[in-house]
């Protein structure tokens, strides 16, 4: 078959700049592209029934096996497709993004997906390009997108994004018998950074103006036999910010735990000095999981130290804040308890700040943050268990 080539500067300016573009902020998502026979403001017909409980995708249950869909790009809210399953519907097709009521992968935001058979090449489409209507409440598979005749146009509606070391894309199965992170990084083409005011530079010596570079990563999530206990959350983290990368210059990232009010570097060494896509080594967190109160004083400190030890950038998330935004609708003294390890993505840019005038958290989820994924251990689990049976998952 044949992939959609069209591509012209004018014409993706006018498709953004009159949809608009689903930044950060989900204000952003929700004004991107409404069609005229869309009167839920923007809903996909069907979205307010999405059921994220756990078993069906929710990023809070823990899984032995799936696909967890990280956003880690300069590009708008997207959902993928597959060269080998072009007979689906964009993924995810059922779960709606953090904190709104349209299908897709937010920007600092991941989804869970079912197992893949192997994927071949992959098509990331902006979420607005694929939003059903009300006059199509299914929405079009990916085949009608990408195929003959195909409605969305290569460069300004969808990139392919390249997986490094394999032109045919990712030839091997994915979540199978693990947990695998899908991670979406590198920049959009130009119509997209200059929407969301990313400096192109960021993006690399290979970024090109009309293709751009995303990548699509994957990851093995690790595992322990040894999980959660009344005493311990036991965490290992990923590192995903290619743009916290770009900026550490000298300085040497480091990740510490402990009690946020205490100075400094925190008591147990998280990570230092993780590469760019890599695993740290597991450790287990001190935390009272009897005592609530603790979610909220403890947590994590990220921070980009130079040689003579100032901070270039430093950031403090509690226990609560990663929670919350991992699974809204979870509560910390259960979500820390239920699994094998906890990946903590580390994703973000450092030049997003952290806070607003006057104090006030920024809700930019551009900003570097840590989310929590809970794994469960397939040797000592059913690995069938908590899955996900994201609908076309695969």
């Amino acid at each position: 078959m044949t992939y959609a080539k069209r591509a012209g500067w004018g014409i993706a300016a006018t498709l953004l700049l009159a949809g608009g573009a689903a930044c950060s902020s989900m204000q952003d998502a929700e004004a991107f592209s409404r069609g005229p026979d869309d009167d839920r403001n923007g809903r996909e017909p069907g979205a307010e029934n999405v059921d994220n409980a756990p078993g069906t995708g929710d990023p809070g249950a823990p899984a032995a096996t799936g696909v967890v869909l990280v956003h880690s790009a300069a590009f708008p809210a997207f959902r993928l497709c597959f060269e080998n399953s072009l007979n689906l519907r964009p993924l995810p097709d059922s779960k709606a993004m953090p904190q709104a009521n349209v299908v897709g992968a937010e920007i600092g935001s991941l989804v869970r997906l079912a197992p893949l058979d192997a994927p071949g090449k992959v098509f990331v489409i902006r979420e607005s390009a694929v939003r059903a209507s009300a006059g199509d409440p299914s929405g079009p598979s990916c085949e009608e997108l990408l195929g003959d005749g195909a409605s969305a146009l290569l460069s300004s509606d969808y990139h392919v994004a390249n997986v490094a070391g394999s032109p045919e894309g990712i030839t091997q199965p994915l979540g199978k018998d693990r947990v695998q992170v899908l991670a979406i990084t590198g920049c959009g083409s130009q119509v997209f950074t200059s929407f969301l005011k990313v400096d192109s530079a960021s993006c690399g010596a290979d970024w090109s103006p009309t293709t751009g570079n995303l990548v699509a990563n994957v990851i093995d999530l690790p595992t322990t036999a040894t999980g959660a206990t009344d005493s311990t959350i036991p965490v290992q983290l990923v590192h995903l910010a290619p743009s916290l990368e770009a900026q550490l210059g000298t300085a040497k990232l480091e990740v510490s735990f402990g009690e946020l009010a205490t100075p400094g570097k925190l008591p147990t060494e998280v990570a230092s000095e993780t590469a760019l896509l890599k695993s740290s080594e597991q450790v287990a967190l001190p935390v009272d999981q009897n005592a609530d109160a603790t979610y909220g004083t403890h947590g994590f400190r990220i921070v980009a130290r130079e040689g003579n030890g100032s901070a270039k950038f430093s950031l403090d998330q509690s226990l609560a804040a990663v929670q919350s935004s991992s699974a809204p609708r979870e509560v910390p003294k259960t979500y820390y308890r239920v699994a094998s390890n906890y990946a903590l993505l580390l994703l973000g840019d450092p030049s997003v700040p952290a806070t607003l005038d006057g104090g006030a958290p920024n809700t930019d989820r551009r900003r570097v943050q840590l989310l929590a994924v809970p794994v469960l251990d397939p040797a000592t689990r059913d690995a069938g268990a908590g899955a996900g049976d994201e609908d076309g998952g695969g």
